[in-house]
């Protein structure tokens, strides 16, 4: 088998012998089930954090305000997107 398990479609994975996807063959799929759920505080289009609904399913930290302006603050960065001011961490 060369392609791992998770690239293969489900005609691909019955010919090989494999059985239905499960959890342990997608692990972050549980995050998407477990009920943790993430609010977001602001939205800014174009930001691939702000687009995929599957941050806020999963309960992982979102984009949020600017403690400087009230701008946009992506979730993987301290910067802000609106006036460059350098958070020191994102809020609690």
């Amino acid at each position: 088998m060369t392609d791992p398990r998770w690239l293969l479609t489900g005609q691909q994975r019955e010919a090989q012998g494999m059985g239905p996807w499960t959890q342990m063959d997608d692990l972050a799929f549980g995050l998407l089930t477990d009920g943790h759920v993430s609010t977001p505080k602001v939205h800014r289009a174009g930001c691939y954090i702000c687009a995929d609904p599957e941050f806020a399913q999963m309960g992982l930290p979102l984009c949020y305000r600017c403690p400087a302006c009230g701008g946009h603050v992506a979730a993987d960065d301290t910067v802000c997107d609106d006036c460059g001011h350098e958070a020191e961490e994102p809020p609690a």
